[in-house]
């Protein structure tokens, strides 16, 4: 799932990811590798934004179905998906009461959760 971020939001956000690359750099006395990555990464973001291009939100969700009533399959697949998102470094959130929900919008049927969603202009903002 994708959505554009407004131009006029992104240049800040760009911005600030140039400021908080920086600040990390400088806290540090001698500068790990990941840093040095994370500042080129912020100002080739930067520079493409400056360009035109847009940016975006963006999330994904993982669904798994399992064969039996919940036990040692449930505990396995959960273990699976923990497993490679910590190794792919993507952070994953459970849809704890919320799980027909999130395999309902997983299913390529053209639901907007934006769209759906039930919050207020200043909460979906500060997301």
């Amino acid at each position: 799932m994708f959505e554009p971020i407004d131009p006029g939001r992104a240049a800040g956000m760009v911005e600030q990811d140039i400021r908080t690359a920086n600040q990390r750099a400088t806290q540090r006395q001698q500068v790990a590798a990941r840093d040095s990555l994370e500042m080129l990464q912020a100002a080739t973001t930067a520079a493409e934004e400056a360009a035109g291009a847009a940016l975006m939100n963006f999330a994904m969700l993982v669904t798994a179905t399992t064969v039996g009533t919940g036990g040692a399959a449930d505990a396995d697949v959960a273990a699976a998906i923990d497993s490679a998102s910590k190794a792919a470094r993507i952070r994953l959130r459970p849809a704890y009461g919320a799980q027909d929900a999130a395999f309902a919008i997983g299913l390529p049927l053209g639901i907007i959760p934006a769209r759906r969603a039930e919050l207020t202009a200043s909460i979906r903002s500060a997301l």
